[in-house]
C-alpha cells in the first residue's frame, strides 16, 4: 500500500489547482494505482517567506505493483505533464506528488545530507500540517513506521491545524482504468 501526498496552488497545464489534482488522481489510476482512497481536500497556506497562493492538499491511499523508485519516477513526469519546472525549494507549482509512505518500508533513514532521492518513510511528514490532517482523516490507524505514532498524535505534537483554513471534500471523480487514454 501507497500513501500519497498530493498538493497544487497554481494554474497549470491541467488548469486550476482543484482541476489539476481530479487529472492527477485520474492519470494515476490510468497508471496502474487502484483501490485509491481520497482524503478530505484541505486549504492551506505556501511554506515559506514568500507570497504565493494558498494550496490545495490532499493524500491518497492506493495499491501498486511498482517499486518505489518506480513510482517517484512516474510521480515526477506527472508533475512535469501538469507544468512543474525546477523554481527552487518552496517555489508555487502547479502540482506536488510525494510518496509518504510505501507498505510501512524504512529506507535511508535517518536522513543524512545529501539526502538520498529515495527515502522511506518520507522525512519531512511529522513537520507538515498540510498532511498530518488529511492523512489522519483518510487512515486513522496509520502509524508512521519511524517514530511509532499515528498521524493525529504526529500533528497535535506539532501544534495542531494552525495552518490549515478550509476542509472539504473532493467531487466525485471517476477513477475508471477501463476509460484512460494513453
Amino acid at each position: 500500500m501507497s500513501v500519497i501526498a498530493l498538493g497544487a496552488n497554481v494554474d497549470g497545464n491541467w488548469g486550476a489547482p482543484d482541476q489539476t489534482l481530479k487529472v492527477c488522481l485520474k492519470r494515476l489510476a490510468c497508471q496502474g494505482f487502484n483501490d485509491i482512497k481520497v482524503s478530505p481536500l484541505y486549504r492551506t497556506r505556501a511554506v515559506g517567506s514568500v507570497r504565493q497562493p494558498d494550496y490545495l492538499n490532499c493524500v491518497i491511499q492506493a495499491n501498486c505493483a511498482a517499486t518505489p523508485r518506480q513510482v517517484i519516477d512516474m510521480f515526477k513526469k506527472n508533475e512535469y505533464c501538469a507544468g512543474r519546472r525546477a523554481r527552487g525549494r518552496n517555489a508555487a507549482r502547479p502540482l506536488d506528488i510525494d510518496l509518504l509512505d510505501f507498505g510501512g518500508r524504512v529506507v535511508n533513514w535517518p536522513v543524512g545530507h545529501p539526502r538520498p532521492k529515495l527515502v522511506l518513510p518520507h522525512p519531512l511528514i511529522a513537520a507538515r500540517a498540510f498532511v498530518l490532517a488529511p492523512l489522519a482523516d483518510l487512515m486513522p490507524g496509520w502509524i508512521h513506521p519511524v517514530y511509532q505514532l499515528t498521524a493525529h498524535q504526529l500533528l497535535i505534537q506539532r501544534g495542531g491545524l494552525r495552518e490549515v483554513m478550509l476542509r472539504r471534500e473532493i467531487s466525485r471523480i471517476d477513477l475508471n482504468v477501463n476509460s484512460c487514454h494513453g
